[in-house]
């Protein structure tokens, strides 16, 4: 990804959060160089603050996440049993762009609609390998209710919704008719080994600096605690290299919606043009954002139809909350 498209993804990110009245922690909002100045703080040490990935596809608008890591834990905690065993993110999911299918060994986690769109949830039961179970149902809790659904079956959470995914339950996401604003509440996260992926992708991008960060990303803090701790971050002077060296590079990868394999993106990587002017989503009815479609086993979701690629492609829907109509849930049909 380039720095610029991150720098951009991150600013609608962050309008579109305090859209809905979420306020962030302090350090949301550091620049590089007062991060680098806490290069020893917890907000390091835990991995707290932005990330964004496209999964090393090069086509953020497919395939890809915007997060925000408020609070995390220790993995020594979770080893003892006892002390801050639990973690607290956000994420925002755009319109068909989708989180691709994975599972955590030692992670279970509630994911929760906080506002948007519906999010659509595609689940599937672990063989005793631990390799995805494409015959058996998966039973999952939403809500404090019990789901079960058949082997890639979806379930549709609509604003205010939710299900708790335990470890070793495969799941992909997207959002349907507006994006959304996802909560996920979580044992301690460990995003360095703890994602383990149907396709072999990348968690975290590889980055093209084009231009100085905006704001860093967790998983820029390895060279905040190596390279940056003793030299000052001078990014009005000149871009900061600040790609981890160990992501491997873009990898093809399938969609589990189906077993079509999706077209190799990784050879087209995004690009931001030189526009100033940003185009702004924020009064658009979620409501009217269109019909959500019911698709059959092996249907892709349809391409976003907004202009551009990444960052440029903008997040839809109003965050007003009140205004918008009402967004069903529940199990989706694949029929």
């Amino acid at each position: 990804m380039l720095r610029s498209e991150i720098n951009a993804i991150l600013r609608e990110a962050a309008a579109f959060i305090a859209g809905f009245g979420w306020h962030l922690p302090p350090f949301a909002d550091w620049p590089p160089a007062t991060l680098q100045a806490h290069a020893d703080s917890d907000i390091v040490a835990r991995r707290l603050g932005w990330d964004v990935t496209d999964y090393g596809t090069g086509d953020f608008a497919r395939i890809g996440l915007a997060l925000f890591t408020l609070r995390n834990g220790r993995l020594a905690d979770l080893a003892a049993g006892r002390g801050m065993l639990y973690a607290e993110k956000l994420l925002i999911s755009r319109v068909d762009q989708l989180a691709p299918m994975h599972r955590h060994a030692l992670k279970a986690e509630d994911i929760v609609n906080r506002g948007g769109g519906r999010l659509v949830v595609e689940l599937y039961a672990s063989a005793p390998d631990g390799s995805i179970d494409r015959a058996a149902p998966v039973t999952v809790p939403s809500d404090g209710m019990p789901q079960t659904l058949p082997a890639g079956g979806r379930l549709a959470l609509a604003p205010g919704q939710s299900v708790t995914l335990m470890p070793g339950v495969w799941h992909a996401f997207w959002a349907e008719q507006a994006d959304c604003l996802i909560g996920e509440v979580s044992t301690v996260n460990d995003d360095e080994t703890d994602n383990i992926f149907a396709e072999p992708v990348p968690r975290f991008p590889q980055i093209d600096e084009d231009a100085p960060p905006w704001r860093l990303l967790v998983s820029d803090y390895p060279a905040v605690t190596t390279r940056l701790t003793h030299r000052p971050l001078d990014t009005a002077a000149r871009p900061v290299n600040l790609a981890p060296a160990s992501v491997p590079g873009a990898t093809p990868v399938k969609r589990e919606r189906g077993a079509g394999a999706m077209p190799n993106s990784a050879a087209a990587p995004a690009t931001v043009s030189g526009e100033r002017r940003r185009q702004r989503h924020w009064g658009q009815d979620p409501g009217k954002a269109g019909q959500a479609t019911t698709r059959k086993p092996g249907d892709l979701p349809r391409r976003s139809p907004c202009p551009g690629r990444g960052a440029r492609a903008g997040l839809r829907g109003s965050p007003a909350r009140g205004d918008a109509s009402p967004v069903a849930g529940g199990i989706l049909d694949p029929s």
